[in-house]
């Protein structure tokens, strides 16, 4: 995926020459997982930010349940997991709709 491809569960801070950044993207793909990629040679402020929020290394992986910096694959397995159970979550909510309460009782 590339920095065009916008999804907001997953982002993926990382440099050119990175083979961890390298590593994480591979695996989203081959997971079939979208995430956003952001090269930080291209955007130094991006690069700033995660800076001066006390990251160091790279990539820097934001989901929407974790973060992390370096390699991490034991982190990548639970982010994909954590996304398959909310695509499911998705999906099982558009079959059922939405939710109801009880059908009213008739009146007398």
């Amino acid at each position: 995926m590339d920095e065009e491809t916008v999804m907001d569960d997953i982002t993926i801070y990382g440099r050119s020459e990175c083979p961890h950044c390298d590593q994480a993207k591979s695996y989203y793909d081959r997971q079939g997982i979208a995430y956003r990629y952001v090269d930080l040679d291209k955007n130094p402020q991006a690069r700033a930010r995660l800076e001066k929020d006390g990251y160091q290394q790279i990539p820097v992986v934001k989901t929407l349940d974790d973060s992390w910096q370096g390699s991490r694959p034991d982190k990548l397995i639970a982010s994909a997991m954590a996304h398959r159970s909310r695509e499911q979550q998705q999906v099982q909510a558009t079959m059922t709709g939405p939710a109801r309460g009880p059908e009213p009782r008739p009146q007398r």
